[in-house]
């Protein structure tokens, strides 16, 4: 992170997740991916607080744009943390596992490109 401000964000908000305040913290996630869009760090949380909601129908929304962007712009190493998370929570969304082969083919690892492209064409649309 190395912003003093991210790490006073993240840790206000991991306390408010940790506290079961699931909407302050997902307020607190929103309005700093607002200010920071290009930090992985909101996105993160807001998984974490739908992941504790069961409310894994937003993922993909949220995830697979900012994952394409940062696969886009030459931050595909930050797209791959972002998707290996996403499915983690929603290992059903198969536009993540879409979007997670097409990252592995970018870093050159064809088995998990395989695996990942594989598991977008078996599941269900969340």
């Amino acid at each position: 992170m190395g912003d003093p401000t991210a790490e006073s964000k993240a840790e206000a908000a991991a306390a408010l997740l940790a506290s079961g305040r699931l909407d302050e913290a997902e307020e607190l996630y929103l309005a700093w991916l607002g200010a920071s869009p290009q930090a992985i760090e909101p996105y993160l949380g807001l998984l974490e607080v739908w992941s504790a909601r069961g409310a894994l129908e937003r993922v993909p929304r949220l995830v697979v744009p900012a994952g394409r962007r940062w696969l886009e712009s030459g931050r595909a190493e930050t797209a791959l943390r972002l998707l290996e998370s996403a499915v983690a929570a929603a290992p059903d969304c198969r536009d993540c596992w879409g979007l997670l082969g097409r990252i592995r083919i970018e870093l050159r690892d064809y088995l998990a490109a395989e695996e990942a492209l594989e598991r977008a064409l078996a599941g269900d649309r969340p």
